[in-house]
């Protein structure tokens, strides 16, 4: 049976989705701490870390939730921000025990995998998308800084794809669709756009000092 705890957290500005970010690293918490900055309400999170967990309630004002499910029972959007290996099963997890219903909003920010990571979801009657911003992030503190100004690959249902670019404008990137077919070469020109562009921007800084 689905949690009622999506009816029993409340914010102070009801607009929009509820979201939960599931997972806590650097990406999440980055992201959850800027929607909350654009009026987004970050209404639970979750991450397996204490540590991770206490840092992403302050950046991000979310409600902790002891488990994935607990945080996506909570929310009609979930953003899985999970290591890259861990999305498809997450997903999983969480329709499984009933926190994904129809017409709700399952997002992963991977710039590897594909929508077929979120299949589950979309068999629930979810609509799903993956945001990816292409850029690399030391720690929170600067993909805060820098997810702004970053361009964002979107793969999205039909159905999201409007949504998909609002709340990529609301982090103040630029947004592109990908095909979903095109998804591969898109990981791999992304890695040499943010990977080696911060090697080389490091070797520049180092040479010129």
């Amino acid at each position: 049976m689905r949690s009622n705890n999506r009816n029993m957290m409340t914010h102070d500005r009801d607009v929009g989705d509820a979201i939960a970010i599931l997972g806590l690293g650097k990406v999440g918490t980055a992201v959850g701490h800027l929607l909350k900055s654009a009026g987004y309400r970050i209404i639970a999170v979750a991450d397996q870390s204490p540590a991770a967990l206490k840092k992403g309630i302050s950046f991000t004002g979310g409600q902790a939730c002891e488990t994935l499910v607990e945080a996506a029972a909570a929310a009609n959007c979930m953003i899985i921000t999970t290591t890259d290996d861990a999305i498809a099963s997450v997903c999983r997890e969480i329709v499984t025990n009933g926190a994904v219903r129809e017409g709700d909003k399952v997002i992963h920010m991977s710039g590897a995998g594909g929508l077929d990571l979120l299949a589950p979801a979309r068999q629930a009657g979810a609509q799903v998308a993956s945001i990816h911003p292409i850029q690399s992030f030391a720690d929170v503190e600067g993909a805060i800084m820098n997810i702004p100004g970053s361009t964002f690959g979107i793969t999205a249902d039909d159905e999201l794809r409007a949504w998909a670019v609002s709340m990529v404008k609301a982090l103040k990137g630029v947004p592109f669709f990908v095909p979903e077919k095109d998804k591969a070469l898109y990981h791999a020109a992304a890695c040499m756009a943010s990977n080696y562009l911060t090697t080389l921007m490091h070797m520049v800084e180092t040479t010129y000092r």
